[in-house]
């Protein structure tokens, strides 16, 4: 459980407040009165809402059944459950004064239209206690407490509208200069947690990013690989973090397997097995809770993570499944293969929305943007091609600098485009331009093999697999090879980096996974 709750409505009015004082503090006046005039409106209506529960409450224990009625249809104008609890209580008061014939009618034309939400055996007991002496001879109303079982439901209505404490508080001044202070509380948080030992002062340059930190994995921070037989068969092709939290980590194989494992013990979580044929990709779900494979068997599968069961296989191409990719809103699966074409698929559904063509060959790789609404592919034939998901024209293509495309990798906000080549380079390309900024070289990719770059794992820097068995990282700027990993035995496929979990996984034809952490080394010179 989170320490703080953001949707406390007492939190949300201070968060208000903090960027009302802000905006003030930094002359936007008008801003600040248009915010904080429309906040009033809603406190109005908070307060609106909590006088009608006052005479609400006063009218329930006073039993005015006529004006409790229209202010609970004002309050609960969707939920019929509490206007069900009062009739239910006015009903078993007049029967209770021995009122039957109103009682009778008041069952018919009061409670008989919410005979959908009431329990089967206590609608009979309803019925029943009509014929009854006393309203505890029923079952269902032997604990009936009479008028006192008011109480109860205004002990109900308190927990439905939830009126906590904190409601009647009278709102505090906000401190000067209380945004920036908790936006520094924030970034001092994030540097001491990335366990750097820094020993100046880091300069921060942009809040819409957690801090980086500074230092590159340097080490072998856990090898996964299976023991007593569990681990994959094959070699691992394709990795992918669960989530945002990252706890888990999926992988694919040659072996036609998928497998979960547990990010801080390195054990296998479960194995996913539904494929013929190898795995060529996987992605998670940014929520965790579903993950995409894609295979030469020419499907692909969507997982549920905490059961590794498969709830949908999505087929539509004629071969290969090279790459899959979930979109920003966990809603929509985009895949390119050896059929040359790129198509869109429904998660949950599993349907053909739409079909991007015109690579000449294979498509390696196909992402979308940030933003999802552009798709970015590149292919065998050497194009990198952007796409308009909503009209599905290809609105971009860019030749004629590259050999075949093995990879394609979108930074932040998706202006810059890092393509993996097979002539042993990869490039970085102003997307918007079309001008290529710089060439990384030093790694081997140049024959059969998926090797993938992408971002990171800090600005400014981007990470390659290698066929020499290594991991490579180069500075954006120089084009400088600034960190070398050595650790697999065998191809390295691609590394990729989870931020919140400070780790880099990369996978390999040793059938292995390794995590990558940093670690501080001291400064032993004099």
């Amino acid at each position: 459980m989170d320490a703080l709750n953001t949707e406390d409505n007492s939190i949300k009015t201070e968060i208000v407040s903090l960027i009302t004082k802000y905006l003030e503090e930094e002359g936007f006046h008008s801003a600040a009165m248009v915010l904080r005039d429309e906040a009033s409106e809603r406190q109005n209506i908070r307060v609106k809402k909590q006088t009608q529960f006052k005479k609400l409450r006063s009218c329930i224990m006073d039993g005015l059944w006529d004006e409790v009625v229209p202010i609970c249809k004002q309050l609960f104008n969707q939920d019929s459950r509490f206007l069900y609890a009062v009739h239910r209580q006015q009903y078993l008061e007049q029967l209770e004064r021995r009122e039957i014939q109103q009682g009778f009618t008041f069952l018919t034309k009061r409670i008989k239209p919410f005979e959908s939400i009431i329990p089967k055996d206590e609608m009979k007991d309803l019925c029943y206690v009509l014929t009854c002496h006393n309203v505890q001879d029923a079952t269902s109303f032997k604990n009936w407490l009479g008028k006192a079982h008011r109480n109860q439901l205004v002990e109900q209505l308190e927990t439905m509208l939830e009126l906590e404490s904190q409601n009647k508080e009278v709102m505090k001044p906000v401190p000067p200069n209380r945004l920036q202070t908790l936006l520094k509380q924030s970034i001092a948080y994030q540097i001491e947690k990335c366990g750097e030992n820094m020993e100046t002062q880091p300069k921060v340059t942009t809040i819409l990013d957690d801090f980086e930190g500074l230092g590159l994995p340097n080490k072998t921070y856990k090898v996964i690989e299976g023991f007593e037989g569990n681990g994959h068969n094959g070699n691992v092709k394709c990795l992918d973090f669960v989530g945002t939290d990252g706890n888990m980590l999926i992988t694919g194989s040659s072996d036609a397997t998928v497998k979960l494992w547990s990010i801080d013990s390195g054990d296998l979580v479960r194995t996913c097995e539904g494929h013929v044929a190898r795995v060529w990709d996987v992605c998670s779900a940014r929520s965790g809770k579903h993950f995409v494979s894609a295979s030469a068997d020419a499907t692909m599968k969507v997982w549920e993570t905490s059961s590794g069961n498969c709830i949908t296989t999505i087929q539509g191409h004629k071969n290969d499944v090279y790459s899959v990719t979930i979109n920003p809103g966990d809603t929509h699966v985009l895949s390119g293969g050896y059929d040359q074409t790129i198509r869109l698929f429904d998660l949950q559904a599993g349907k053909l929305v739409n079909s991007f063509q015109g690579h000449e060959n294979s498509v390696s790789r196909a992402i979308f943007n940030d933003y999802g609404n552009l798709i970015v592919s590149g292919g065998k034939d050497c194009a990198v091609k952007v796409w308009d998901i909503s009209s599905g024209l290809c609105i971009k293509t860019l030749a004629g600098e590259f050999a075949q495309i093995t990879s394609v990798d979108l930074n932040r906000n998706s202006q810059t485009l890092l393509i993996g080549t097979k002539s042993n380079t990869n490039v970085l390309v102003d997307l918007r331009m079309g001008l290529v900024i710089r060439r990384f070289r030093g790694h081997q990719n140049s024959s059969r093999h998926f090797i993938r770059s992408n971002f990171g794992p800090i600005r400014g820097v981007v990470t390659s697999g290698s066929e020499d068995g290594k991991l490579y990282m180069w500075d954006t700027t120089s084009g400088e090879i600034v960190k070398t990993l050595h650790g697999h035995d065998d191809v390295v496929y691609q590394g990729i980096w989870h931020p919140q979990r400070r780790l880099l996984a990369s996978c390999s034809d040793d059938r292995t996974v390794r995590l990558w952490n940093y670690e501080h080394v001291a400064d032993v010179s004099n």
